[in-house]
């Protein structure tokens, strides 16, 4: 009948069940091992504290390069001088990849931290802030926008020879003999309003005084954009008690600073005094944005 089970059916039921189950359990197990080594990783593919660590990386201020911030230093050739992206008025490229010894590291805390639990072949973001950046003594100074004093004879190289008229200003020059340098002449009238766009920032230069010492002039920015920290927030530099909103940076004309701060800025257009900084510790006390991929590992 067929409510009837036969006996032998009933004999292999148990065994069926118990195979069954030895299945499942392989198959779990196996699920397991891909989860472990495929989803997971191995932890000794694992960058760890003792690993050794062979990166290329590119080094941003106001954003991760590749979101529009501005290159200060990058290893990779592709993104060396490359049309698509920004860089800063200081920026280098470092033709050899970075090795980290995450035992001993001699790269900022952060950078480094960033690579722990990542494997070769990975990209890692890190935003250091300024406090965890190349925190270091900064010596600022506030400058009004009437009245600004350059050097009026530059000693320079034979190759700084070509950036020198970007901002409009006339110019002759002759070699010293004495250094192996060229010496700088401004020629500026000073009823000369000479206007020039240099990387997206407008300089309006007027009322050239020229001496044998120095040159002095007035200056008129726009176009200027305010900083970001590294939580995409607009920020401001404190000091001598007075408050500059924090701006992408760009160069004082005739000099080597670089301005970091105006005291007010409004539609790009900045007023009051203005805060800079020299060039050569540009990236001193800013907030840092790096890209990092993971070339090898020991």
């Amino acid at each position: 009948m067929a409510d009837e089970i036969p006996a032998k059916q009933k004999q292999r039921e148990p065994i069926t069940m118990f195979f069954g189950i030895v299945l499942l359990a392989a198959c779990l197990l196996a699920i397991g091992i891909f989860i472990s080594d495929h989803v997971l990783g191995d932890d000794e593919d694992k960058v760890t504290n003792t690993s050794k660590v062979t990166v290329d990386y590119t080094g941003a201020i106001y954003g991760y390069y590749d979101e529009g911030g501005a290159i200060f230093q990058t290893t990779i050739d592709s993104i060396d001088d490359n049309e698509k992206y920004r860089y800063t008025p200081t920026y280098t490229f470092n033709d050899s990849t970075l090795t980290v010894d995450m035992a001993n590291p001699t790269v900022l805390s952060m950078f480094a931290s960033a690579l722990e639990g990542h494997s070769v072949g990975d990209t890692v973001r890190v935003a250091i802030p300024a406090s965890e950046a190349y925190d270091k003594p900064v010596v600022y100074e506030p400058i009004a926008l009437s009245g600004i004093q350059a050097p009026h004879t530059n000693n320079v190289l034979k190759s700084s020879l070509d950036g020198l008229d970007k901002y409009g200003w006339t110019y002759n020059y002759v070699f010293d003999d004495n250094t192996g340098m060229y010496i700088i002449n401004y020629t500026m009238g000073n009823d000369m309003v000479i206007e020039k766009d240099v990387d997206g920032v407008t300089y309006r230069t007027s009322n050239f005084d020229i001496d044998s010492d120095s040159v002095t002039y007035d200056l008129a920015v726009s176009n200027v954009v305010k900083a970001k920290d590294e939580n995409g927030n607009e920020y401001t530099i404190d000091y001598e008690s007075k408050s500059y909103t924090a701006i992408e940076s760009f160069y004082l004309p005739g000099t080597d600073f670089i301005v970091v701060g105006a005291e007010n800025i409004e539609n790009g257009s900045i007023s009051g005094d203005i805060l800079v900084k020299a060039a050569s510790g540009f990236i001193d006390n800013m907030p840092l944005f790096f890209v990092i991929k993971i070339v090898s590992m020991e």
